[in-house]
């Protein structure tokens, strides 16, 4: 079921109804649990519950240290800067889909759209996904940072650049912690929807 057994010096029902709580909370973790709970006067068994529950997803949904982001002069305004970056996320069924990241590095609003990538996002699917998730709505921004992914080098996307008359920055391939912002925010992402994904069971007809 996803849980750890249950402990001799927890009842069947406290047991079960913190793991109900847990799943439809969408996997908090331990310490954001026991503030709800006591918050709300629950029982000293109810948290012990909580501190000996151990949930296969959340486990298997554990984020990655990520190195710590080089100091640079951060955008102070909406659309002055655009995040841009590809990844890959798994469904239950291990259909791959891709996705693009789009950050405002001045907001913090950011949208990811999936992509009709079979591998790798090629140039092409890049911009297609830039272009509704961002450029439709917010317009182009001044600027647009991305690091050396191979869709993002291109001739094309070097013209894409040009035709919305937007200053590029790319981040070296030795200092990719320099867009460590955006991969901070696909992490946070990835974790939400690794949960959700094995809650739901997405596959690739949803």
């Amino acid at each position: 079921e996803g849980f750890n057994p249950r402990p001799e010096h927890i009842s069947p029902k406290v047991w079960k109804e913190v793991k109900t709580l847990h799943q439809r909370m969408g996997h908090p973790p331990t310490a954001a649990l026991i503030k709800y709970l006591t918050r709300y006067r629950a029982t000293d068994e109810a948290i012990q519950a909580v501190k000996a529950l151990k949930c296969r997803v959340c486990a298997e949904a554990v984020k990655p240290p990520l190195p710590k982001t080089a100091a640079v002069k951060r955008a102070t305004r909406f659309n002055q800067r655009l995040l841009v970056d590809g990844f890959e996320v798994k469904l239950s069924d291990d259909t791959n889909v891709y996705l693009m990241m789009c950050m405002d590095e001045a907001s913090k609003l950011s949208l990811a759209i999936p992509t009709k990538a079979n591998r790798a996002i090629g140039s092409e699917e890049a911009i297609k996904a830039i272009l509704v998730a961002w450029f439709n709505w917010a317009g182009a921004p001044e600027e647009i940072q991305f690091d050396p992914a191979k869709a993002f080098v291109s001739a094309r996307f070097e013209e894409f650049i040009l035709e919305h008359g937007m200053k590029p920055t790319p981040t070296l391939a030795e200092a990719h912690w320099h867009n460590g912002v955006v991969e901070r925010r696909i992490d946070f992402w990835k974790l939400a929807f690794v949960k959700m994904s094995q809650e739901a069971q997405l596959n690739q007809d949803d």
